[in-house]
This record gives structure tokens, sequence and C-alpha cells, in this order.
């Protein structure tokens, strides 16, 4: 767990109505931006959009790469829930972690 406690930018709820086509996406063509998020967070894009289609192995890169991304954040969060929230919510986790990677650019910039 992240010590800051800071939240996700955007809410689970919030995902679907911020950016109805990165929802589209994220069911549509889910891979190609897990795969894009792990490339942004220094992973092989083809092996991780690939892999993540992988029954099983896609749960574990999901969890992975989720809390990747709120360690570098410093979002309050968990395995298990990261687990959860991935196996429960996987279009709504990928396009709120999305939505993360893409704040993450800009301040770069």
């Amino acid at each position: 767990m992240a010590a800051a406690g800071k939240n996700w930018k955007h809410s689970l709820t919030d995902v679907w109505c911020l950016d109805p086509g990165l929802s589209a996406k994220a069911i549509c063509c889910g891979p190609c931006l897990f795969g894009r998020n792990a490339e942004a967070l220094g992973k092989n894009c083809g092996l991780y959009g690939c892999g993540v289609s992988v029954p099983f192995y896609g749960l574990y890169l999901h969890t992975t790469i989720r809390g990747q991304i709120i360690e570098r954040r410093g979002i309050e969060g968990s395995t298990c829930n990261d687990l959860m929230t991935v196996w429960c919510l996987g279009p709504r986790a990928l396009a709120q972690e999305t939505l993360e990677v893409q704040s993450m650019n800009m301040e770069r910039s």
C-alpha cells in the first residue's frame, strides 16, 4: 500500500462518461490499450498486449501493471483490491489506468 494515500484521478464509475471512445477501446481492443499502458511503464507493448489475452496469466499481468501505476502515483491500494478490480471490472479498470497513465505523461512534459 502506498504511504501517501492519494486517490485515482478518475473513479471507476466516472471513466465511462468522461471518455466514451476510451471506454469503447477498453471493451473492443483491450489488449492494444493494455500494451500501450505497459509501454508507458517501460515494458514491451507487444508482449504485454498479447500476454494479457492469456487466461489467468493476463489477470496476473493486469494486476501487476495496475500495481505499478498505483506505486508510481502514490495511490492508496492493495494487491488484493487490484486483483478483484481487474477480475470483476476489467474494462473499467483498464480505462481508469489509461487515464492515469495519460495524466502521468502530461505531467512529465
